[in-house]
């Protein structure tokens, strides 16, 4: 369990600051484009986010993907 702790938090890490891996960032944005349109083509998916975060709408207006804004809430 502490190693795929770890492993998130790098990844996350990664995803937020490219010089730390630029391939990985890379691929991980691609990955969360890949994400989005899934989400936003799936109604249920769309519903569980607005309960968990707070909306996808207010992420989407505010040019955010639904998890940079759960970040961000979470920090705030």
């Amino acid at each position: 369990m502490t190693s795929a702790s770890l492993g998130l938090c790098v990844l996350l890490a990664i995803w937020q600051e490219r010089a730390l891996a630029p391939g990985v960032h890379d691929a991980l944005q691609g990955a969360v484009a890949r994400a989005q349109t899934m989400i936003d083509g799936n109604e249920t998916a769309r519903a569980f986010l607005a309960r968990f975060d707070g909306g996808v709408t207010v992420a989407k207006d505010s040019g955010l993907d639904p998890l940079t804004a759960l970040l961000l809430r979470v920090t705030d």
